[in-house]
């Protein structure tokens, strides 16, 4: 998966760039990033299908298929989302051949803000880590001071 792009831009900016496929015939699009390969297929009515994520989300027309350590590839990963496009087909579920890429951002910011109190978080803990961190270093130091 090493097709990402990475810049940093000012002031101290991370900004990365992922390829995105789109197929009009399934209604789906591909998001390669560097964890693997994220599936989102449309439906009539607003429904999504969104395979190989941990991510949640609170809206209730969105599927999810999590990831599963055991489905490796992106080939093993689309069998597993085609599987069950045909099963919602069945239920009376049709895809929504019409592409629009603002429809799919809307849809990951969604992603985005379901997940950003875990983000908090982890910048939580990350923070007071490199509290502790300079803490333990400096008193160390003025112990070492000290004793000279």
């Amino acid at each position: 998966m090493g097709n990402e792009i990475v810049q940093i831009e000012s002031p101290l900016r991370i900004t990365s760039f992922h390829l995105m496929y789109a197929s009009q015939a399934y209604a789906t699009y591909a998001y390669i990033y560097g964890l693997g390969c994220k599936f989102y297929t449309n439906f009539t009515g607003g429904a999504w299908l969104v395979s190989n994520t941990q991510q949640k989300i609170k809206n209730e027309r969105v599927i999810i298929l999590k990831s599963n350590s055991e489905l490796t590839s992106p080939q093993q990963v689309w069998k597993r989302h085609q599987e069950k496009i045909s099963e919602l087909e069945a239920k009376g579920k049709r895809l929504n051949h019409h592409m629009s890429f603002d429809t799919w951002a809307k849809l990951e910011q969604q992603f985005d803000q379901g997940s950003l109190l875990s983000m908090i978080g982890m910048g939580a803990m990350w923070l007071i880590l490199v509290i502790w961190a300079v803490y333990w270093l400096v008193s160390n130091l003025l112990t070492i001071a000290g004793a000279s």
